[in-house]
């Protein structure tokens, strides 16, 4: 007898870690509209991250490249927040995701050298960690 309460205790704890795991490593898969034009039109688009927030690490769409999470916030990932502001390099952009409603956005926009606006806004829902791409060294 004691010894199914103590497996069972176990039991308890790993499923408490595999929880804790998957609440730091997730895939979000975003469903929104993407805009290539500030008065173009909207175009439907479905997109998705891999997150690890124990890294501070994320990718997006093909998972070619990871990179550095700006800030990890109770209510808020913020997967970068850039701004330049030189004589002939003007541009700002910005990508986080609410943890509490899965609502996301992307815009960037670039003024100089060439005036650039692109902007994605959608819903994000987490699914399972798929991991980032294997490195060979």
């Amino acid at each position: 007898m004691r010894f199914f309460v103590i497996a069972g205790v176990l039991a308890a704890f790993s499923a408490g870690g595999a929880a804790a795991q998957s609440a730091q490593q997730f895939d979000l898969n975003c469903v929104g509209q993407r805009w290539e034009s500030l008065e173009g039109p909207a175009e439907p688009y479905e997109y998705a991250f891999r997150v690890d927030l124990t890294a501070k690490r994320w990718c997006w769409r093909d998972c070619a490249t990871t990179f550095a999470i700006q800030e990890v916030a109770p209510d808020k990932i913020t997967f970068s927040d850039e701004r330049t502001d030189r004589r002939f390099d003007r541009r700002s952009s910005r990508n986080s995701v609410s943890r509490a409603t899965g609502e996301h956005e992307l815009l960037a926009i670039t003024i100089q050298p060439a005036p650039r606006y692109y902007r994605v806004a959608g819903h994000c829902t987490p699914a399972p960690f798929s991991g980032f791409p294997a490195t060979m060294f």
